[in-house]
């Protein structure tokens, strides 16, 4: 199994067809400016997603905290005056 890895990682690093990969290098084969740009644009919306998402929990948490504060509930405790 060793082998087979190493013999993989060696082959990885040898051919320079696989170090054109990456879809942000400007120097890509293939990729058009329109690829390049839809790759950027995805890339800042799932590095902002977490962000937003937290946002919103937070956002949501605060509502309903609100929300159970200013509600009304009956006074459990209070007794009738008594009749002296």
């Amino acid at each position: 199994m060793k082998k087979y890895c190493f013999l993989l990682m060696v082959l990885f690093l040898t051919i320079p067809f696989f170090a054109n990969a990456c879809p942000l290098c400007q120097g890509g084969q293939g990729y058009s400016q329109a690829t390049l740009t839809s790759y950027k644009l995805i890339t800042g919306f799932l590095a902002t997603l977490p962000m937003v998402m937290g946002g919103g929990i937070y956002w949501w948490i605060k509502k309903r905290i609100k929300k159970f504060e200013n509600s009304s509930f009956p006074d459990t405790t209070h007794y009738p005056a008594s009749g002296k």
